[in-house]
């Protein structure tokens, strides 16, 4: 027959271990979720660490220069076109006594209707700028031999010219043309501008 005493303490034994097991396991799994969760952000961590230190194939490549399309002007090919682009050039800086010593020799040798209207047509203005009035005249005069059908704006010169030289008959004469070519191709400043034209006419002694 057993002991009392035994079985009481055999009791007190159980029951004093069955606490300490029950324990330790839930505890021994929450150190491994804790060690996993770990061990996986430090992957984590050195994974992406690695992928910013890497240099990218793409980045290391210098980037290629995107150029933007350029307009594309017509060159001079023609000798009388290059010739007109280089008194241009002169004309810009404002170099008139080098655009008369360019363009006066080469103008005989134009043929071309609208390349003579444009030499003469500068040198009239080249004159004009250096303040030789008898000269521009003669050389729009000569430009209006070549020059559109309408060509107003070299009555206007003409006259501005003959006004300034003190040839009041031409002057005179060129404005009423004038006014004549505004008359038949009217523009929505046509009166204005006839109305200006009218009293240099009288300011001149004309009618």
């Amino acid at each position: 027959m057993a002991d009392p005493d035994n079985l009481n303490s055999q009791d007190q034994k159980v029951s004093t271990r069955l606490p300490g097991r029950n324990i330790k396991k839930p505890l021994a799994i929450v150190g491994i979720l804790v060690a996993v969760i770990l061990v996986a952000g430090l992957a984590f961590a050195v994974k992406k660490y690695t992928s910013k230190s890497k240099p990218s194939p793409v980045a290391d490549k210098e980037p290629v220069p995107v150029l933007a399309p350029q307009k594309r002007t017509a060159q001079p090919v023609t000798e009388d076109e290059k010739t007109i682009a280089a008194a241009d050039k002169l004309i810009a800086a404002k170099n008139y006594s080098n655009v008369i010593k360019l363009l006066e020799p080469y103008e005989p040798k134009v043929t071309e209707a609208s390349k003579q209207y444009a030499i003469r047509l500068r040198l009239g203005n080249a004159y004009a700028a250096i303040n030789n009035p008898k000269e521009a005249i003669n050389w729009y005069e000569r430009a209006q031999q070549t020059a559109q059908p309408g060509a107003d704006s070299l009555y206007l010169y003409i006259a501005q010219q003959a006004e300034k030289s003190g040839d009041k008959p031409k002057a005179i004469a060129a404005y009423h043309k004038v006014i004549e070519l505004l008359k038949a191709h009217p523009t929505p400043t046509s009166s204005t501008s006839i109305d200006q034209y009218q009293t240099k006419i009288k300011a001149l002694g004309g009618v």
